[in-house]
């Protein structure tokens, strides 16, 4: 019983230390088979910000409104040999996904012109997100050094219509 107990306080102890780490984005590309009658990224950005921050930026523009006929994939994962090996997926009709608890979602929401949460569907118009900064300050220790990427993408009838990929790399 005691070991187990030091056991576990070490690796409490081990998950809880705060690791100097250097976060390099890599890339951010669109989707290369968007449906150019459903998106224009317009000046839509994804910028280094500081060593452990990305900030997203620009105009961009949805030519239709998106409902419940829509699907939004949320991926995460790791790059090895080039290809993606997703560490979690997540998959919703686009109105849960605009409603759903994704603190992510909501910072966005607040340094930009998009409709307010649970909005459905989102209505076609010229958006902007202005300087929205992701601290990656808080990764934890678990995350290894290593490229990542981060999908989202929007589906219509089993099919991608839009969406992008940012990769970026994890030095410790």
């Amino acid at each position: 019983m005691f070991s187990i107990r030091v056991e576990l306080l070490v690796l409490v102890f081990w998950l809880t230390q705060t690791q100097s780490y250097e976060v390099t984005l890599d890339s951010f590309t669109p989707y290369s088979e968007s449906d150019s009658s459903m998106v224009d990224y317009g000046t839509l950005r994804i910028l280094k910000k500081s060593r452990t921050s990305l900030e997203i930026s620009g105009n961009y523009t949805i030519l239709r409104n998106v409902g419940r006929e829509f699907g939004a994939l949320m991926e995460f994962g790791s790059v090895k040999d080039k290809r993606f090996h997703p560490l979690t997926r997540n998959m919703l009709n686009f109105c849960d996904f605009y409603a759903a608890d994704f603190s992510i979602m909501d910072a966005v929401r607040e340094k930009s012109n998009m409709p307010p949460k649970g909005a459905c569907p989102f209505p076609k118009g010229q958006y902007y997100i202005d300087g929205y900064e992701a601290s990656l300050s808080h990764l934890p220790p678990l995350f290894s050094a290593g490229e990542y990427f981060l999908r989202f993408m929007i589906s219509l009838n089993d099919k991608y219509v839009g969406g992008g990929t940012t990769i970026f790399t994890i030095t410790r």
